[in-house]
């Protein structure tokens, strides 16, 4: 395997099928996944069963069709061998020494397709028990020899690097699905059923996110696009729907470049859609942070359109160009107020030295997934802007911050939207994406996928 002996992937163990498996004796403590020590392994950011048993799975699938394909041969060599025993001869050797002999490499495949079962079984157990032991240990981090808790709460030793070339797929005939589902319910244009989409995206998202680390992108992706086929129809309704305009305007706030405004929120699994519009005015005057997310999210330009910059930290300045820039490094921990209101804190956390990998521009129609790992930061927008954004629920407590300039004031509230505020943005956001937005009840309209992959090359 090509991963050094220090450092094994818990899934790359599992790809050599003739490495033997050997399971833990009754009572005895599991310290390995897949024969694996566990002090050796490198945790991925979701622990499932999925995850690992697909590669149990194909060891399995390889030897079923390995026995399958023996026995088919052997059985045709036996109806070949009895047919020549019935006609008085003409095989190879005494017809009935070949039919003894078939007959015992039939029984001998059938104990090892037997065999190969009952190890399947027994491997899928002890990975659900190893999987338990090392999900638990995860929370701890020590034994397996990774980052303590106290690193683990820093969010630039916790993150993953380069998480910008994650590559996710869509599926247009899930979109149109989704689509569908989201017409019918708003086909009148009654506020009353606007909760009925609330409920809708729940569902959803319970299927998309089951665990805080396990994200469905290709199911985002479709959520996100298909609200943003109905975006004008579901901003008119919120306007008449006195409740959910209420928890809309209770949730909403103003930002240093764009305002943020909470269109729904699932109450068990935690998910937010958000509208998001940056001010160009801002733009003149100041310029977005480098930062990451403490949410994974799927995001559809609904009008207007931005360039972001992706970065990634290095150790040191040295032997690297221009683009390695030093910036004040903070820990985003926002503080929760009495009322449950959210208040901005940023920790100071030294220096770190960022290298530009890539500018990525996003336009109306496109939409892209950012990681919670992602570094990046808005260099510009194409006038007013207006984004759709599917935010899952919350992954970490803390997120990344840096500043070209050391931040005075590090903590500070927000301030809140009226209802007045509020209903004067939703219209204005009316008028503009009525500009570029035709919306359809029978096809989804067309979305060009833009994924955040920046191409490196040497």
């Amino acid at each position: 395997m090509d991963c050094p002996p220090q450092e094994m992937d818990v899934v790359a163990a599992a790809q050599d099928p003739s490495e033997e498996y050997n399971a833990p004796a009754d009572g005895q403590e599991s310290n390995s996944v897949l024969g694996v020590p566990l002090s050796n392994v490198r945790v991925p950011n979701r622990v499932s069963y999925g995850l690992f048993s697909r590669e149990i799975a194909k060891r399995n699938s390889a030897v079923r069709w390995h026995c399958r394909n023996n026995l088919v041969q052997l059985r045709a060599q036996l109806r070949e061998a009895r047919s020549a025993q019935r006609n008085g001869g003409g095989g190879r050797g005494e017809p009935g020494e070949n039919i003894e002999e078939i007959k015992a490499k039939i029984i001998e495949v059938k104990a090892m397709r037997k065999k190969n079962r009952e190890e399947h079984r027994q491997a899928r157990q002890t990975l659900k028990v190893q999987l338990q032991e090392l999900k638990a240990k995860q929370k701890g981090w020590q034994s397996l020899g990774t980052p303590s808790s106290m690193e683990l709460a820093d969010p630039w030793k916790a993150r993953f690097p380069n998480m910008h070339n994650l590559f996710h797929a869509t599926k247009p005939k899930l979109r149109e699905k989704i689509h569908r589902e989201i017409a019918t319910l708003l086909g009148n244009e009654d506020p009353r059923e606007l909760p009925k989409v609330v409920t809708l995206i729940e569902h959803y998202m319970q299927i998309a996110a089951p665990q805080s680390h396990i994200i469905d992108f290709v199911l985002m992706d479709a959520v996100v696009n298909a609200l943003g086929d109905h975006f004008t129809v579901i901003l008119k309704l919120l306007l008449n729907h006195p409740e959910l305009f209420a928890k809309s305007v209770a949730e909403s706030d103003h930002h240093d470049l764009f305002e943020k405004v909470v269109l729904m929120k699932g109450d068990r699994s935690g998910w937010k859609l958000r509208m998001h519009v940056f001010i160009p005015d801002n733009f003149t005057v100041a310029q977005e942070e480098v930062h990451s997310h403490r949410n994974h999210f799927q995001s559809r330009i609904m009008y207007g359109g931005f360039s972001h910059e992706l970065w990634e930290p290095l150790p040191t300045l040295e032997g690297q160009a221009s683009d390695v820039h030093k910036l004040y490094k903070y820990i985003y921990d926002p503080l929760v107020t009495d009322n449950g209101g959210r208040i901005f804190n940023l920790e100071p956390a030294g220096d770190v030295y960022l290298k530009k990998l890539d500018e990525v521009s996003v336009m109306a129609g496109q939409s892209y997934y950012m990681h919670t790992s992602v570094l990046h930061s808005v260099s510009s927008i194409c006038g007013c802007t207006v984004t759709l954004v599917l935010n899952a629920p919350q992954t970490n407590p803390t997120s990344c911050f840096a500043t070209l300039k050391p931040w005075d004031q590090t903590t500070f509230e927000r301030r809140g939207f009226t209802h007045d505020e509020l209903r004067h943005q939703l219209l204005h956001v009316l008028q503009l994406v009525a500009k570029t937005t035709a919306e359809s009840s029978e096809k989804p309209a067309g979305v060009a996928q833009h994924f955040l992959r920046a191409e490196l090359r040497e």
